[in-house]
Parts: C-alpha cells; sequence; structure tokens
C-alpha cells in the first residue's frame, strides 16, 4: 500500500482516508489514481467493478479459466492488441 502511495504522491494515511471516504479527493487526484491503478477513471464512480473478459482466451494453462488476470496486463493488451 505504501509504494502505490508513493506512486500517488500522497503518504499511506491519506490514501487509506480516501479509499474509506473520509477525506475529499480532488478531481486531479482522482485521474492521477486511476491512470496508476490502471483503471478507466469513470470505475471510481462504480459501486461495484464490472466483470471484464479478454477479447482472446488465456490458453497458457489448464487452469486459466479461474485464474485472475493482473489490471496491468489487461491494459497493456487492449492498448498494444490492435497494433499487430
Amino acid at each position: 500500500m505504501s509504494e502505490f502511495a508513493h506512486k500517488c504522491g500522497v503518504n499511506e494515511e491519506k490514501l487509506l482516508a480516501w479509499e474509506a471516504g473520509e477525506q475529499p479527493i480532488t478531481f486531479r487526484q482522482a485521474m492521477q489514481f486511476a491512470e496508476k491503478a490502471y483503471v478507466p477513471f469513470g470505475y471510481l464512480f462504480l459501486t461495484q467493478p464490472p466483470a471484464e473478459v479478454l477479447p482472446i482466451p488465456d490458453l497458457r494453462t489448464l487452469e486459466a479459466s479461474k485464474r485472475h488476470t493482473p489490471k496491468h496486463s489487461r491494459h497493456t493488451f487492449l492498448q498494444y492488441g490492435g497494433r499487430q
């Protein structure tokens, strides 16, 4: 958590206060938070994250359907997937 707080340019207590809704976050800080967390900005306003499916199956293992894909991998795939 402290590493992510450092990436956002705040201390860990402030980050925890944002997540708990105890301290307001500015628009600019929310944009930076979304960028560093690899989530679309609009997701910050949802009560639950939507179920996301990659456009191609992950066939690297037998248990691939049960495995969770990290957000940064999804971000990279969607960014560069259409450039083949």
